[in-house]
């Protein structure tokens, strides 16, 4: 059977209205946004000082020095799936606010429930499938080296003839260290999201735990700065945690460096979970443009993203 064919009539799968299992709900969600980001390993909990913000922990909307506007898009999966961006984010008087809107999207999945003669999928019809999150943010400035920020979110998916919506809370905390050390912690649906779908049938989101950690060094002499983020993510989503054993195979750990030259060009790689990243990131004027490239076991990602600062 073709990957690609395999690989589809997985996501069908694992999508399926009738079959979906709780755990796959919303799972869109745990993509990520922004090319900077997933070159640093999915590890932006702890820094989160873009528009990108709004997903990773709105705390961190606070330390954005001017209005920024953020576009990405990304190809999962050699080019099956698409994932789009746009966020903006406004800091004011020690505060910011900050809106989001995030599209996931597969077209043409075929639906198969029977075999030919050869053992090939006799394809009877094709369905999209389209997950969207609505990220409406506020950051305040709680007190010097500590801001604290929150979301409420939509939640809307359409899958074949079928759709769904459902409503979110995250909440997020961020603190700084001296002058060069930030840490974060982001709990996204902190009561539980239930998403309802036109049939009658309805799934559970559960809460998930990203702790993150950046450090920043400035090369005074070479012109140039050094940035190294760890984060940890712990899914309550996957399992029950009753045991010590389930809790980490809930938890996934990431990582990542980032070089600046000249404040203009910057060079990184990253660790998400077990997956390589890698990274290039350029400041022209107002604008910054990143790249990201992560290889997965279910095909490669590219990810790239532009911002805008006034």
């Amino acid at each position: 059977m073709p990957k690609r064919i395999a690989l589809l009539i997985f996501l069908v799968i694992i999508l399926s209205l009738n079959t979906w299992a709780t755990e796959y709900t919303a799972d869109f969600l745990n993509t990520g946004v922004g090319a900077r980001a997933l070159a640093l390993g999915s590890a932006f909990t702890g820094l989160a000082n873009d528009a990108s913000a709004v997903y990773w922990n709105p705390s961190g909307m606070v330390q954005i020095p001017r209005r920024e506007i953020t576009l990405m898009h990304t190809s999962f999966f050699d080019d099956i799936v698409h994932t789009d961006y746009l966020g903006f984010a406004y800091p004011f008087d020690n505060q910011a606010v900050g809106v989001g809107i995030l599209r996931y999207a597969t077209e043409n999945i075929p639906i198969s429930t029977r075999l030919d003669e050869n053992n090939q999928p006799i394809i009877e019809r094709r369905v999209g499938d389209s997950e969207y999150a609505l990220f409406a943010s506020y950051g305040h400035s709680i007190k010097p080296g500590w801001s604290l920020g929150g979301n409420v979110k939509i939640l809307g998916q359409k899958l074949g003839d079928h759709s769904a919506y459902g409503f979110g809370v995250d909440i997020g905390l961020m603190t700084k260290f001296l002058e060069n050390i930030s840490l974060g912690v982001m709990i996204t649906d902190i009561t539980g999201t239930y998403i309802f779908w036109d049939t009658g049938h309805h799934d559970l989101l559960k809460p998930q735990i990203r702790t993150g950690l950046a450090y920043n060094i400035t090369l005074d002499q070479l012109h140039s700065r050094l940035l190294f983020v760890g984060a940890g993510h712990l899914d309550f989503q996957q399992n029950e945690m009753s045991t010590h054993q389930n809790l980490l195979s809930n938890s996934t750990l990431h990582g990542g460096v980032e070089y600046w030259f000249y404040q203009h060009f910057a060079l990184r790689l990253g660790m998400d979970n077990h997956n390589l990243t890698a990274g290039a990131g350029f400041l022209l004027g107002n604008w910054s443009i990143d790249y990201a490239y992560a290889g997965f076991e279910l095909g490669n990602t590219h990810r790239v993203s532009a911002g805008f600062h006034f």
